[in-house]
């Protein structure tokens, strides 16, 4: 690769790709580079066309996992700081939104691995994914509405299209933490797996996949997404106009 990479890794394995979200001191807080990063992995994956499965995970080691602990608080501030005008607050916010729209966009099949904490942004980056894989002591959270705020990096929509309306309200307006079975029985995973199988797990799907004729595969992805009747476009503005609201206000 070409590519100068501060917080990502990127291995490629036989039949898939594993990028690996890796900024341990700050849990995988998520800040403008390491969003930068991501989108210009997606990108740069998109046209490999020998890579057919990517798998998006997190760091662990002995003691811990993230997955993600969310958005870099420092981020919202320095946003919060630069852009009080509503249209630069809105084209800020859509900015961050493309990183998702890419993972989402691949033109592969994605499976997030999931391991730790999964909050706030890191759950929406999640949701932009086919597919989540997570281990029973992963807890997740959607956590704006705490600090007056709300998921708008393409969350709300991809949120609601995976779980419902009704789930979808719950997380995001109660912002409780949860585990992954109640993650599993809302429908917001599709599978848990004992951390030290997970990646023996992953395996096997990747391997059941590649059974399938691949374009068949991604045009049934595609066929699907556009079938669902919420537009991305349309909810994206959303997320971004109620933001803005929220942010004037407490400016």
């Amino acid at each position: 690769m070409v590519m100068e990479l501060e917080y990502l890794i990127f291995e490629q394995k036989a039949n898939y790709g594993i990028v690996r979200i890796n900024r341990p001191e700050k849990r995988n807080a998520l800040n403008l580079d390491l969003l930068e990063e991501i989108r210009k992995m997606f990108k740069y994956l998109k046209e490999k066309q020998d890579l057919e499965i990517i798998i998006l995970t997190g760091f662990k080691d002995e003691s811990t996992s993230y997955f993600s602990s969310g958005i870099d608080l420092n981020l919202i501030k320095n946003i919060n700081s630069e852009s009080k005008d509503e249209k630069e607050l809105s084209k800020s916010i859509q900015n961050l939104q493309s990183t998702l729209d890419a993972i989402e966009d691949v033109g592969k099949v994605v499976i997030a691995q999931i391991t730790g904490y999964c909050f706030g942004s890191g759950l929406e980056v999640a949701l932009a994914c086919d597919f989540i894989v997570a281990s029973p002591e992963t807890k997740f959270a959607l956590i704006e509405t705490k600090f007056g705020i709300i998921p708008d990096l393409g969350g709300t929509y991809r949120l609601i299209r995976r779980v419902g309306y009704q789930f979808a309200k719950q997380i995001i307006m109660l912002a409780d933490t949860f585990d992954s079975h109640e993650a599993y029985r809302m429908g917001l995973i599709n599978w848990i797996t004992p951390l030290n199988d997970i990646e023996k797990f992953i395996e096997g799907i990747v391997d059941q996949i590649k059974k399938n004729h691949f374009s068949a595969v991604i045009e049934a992805k595609s066929l699907i997404d556009k079938i669902h009747p919420i537009n991305r476009k349309e909810s994206s503005a959303l997320e971004r106009e109620t933001q803005i609201k929220l942010i004037s206000k407490s400016i």
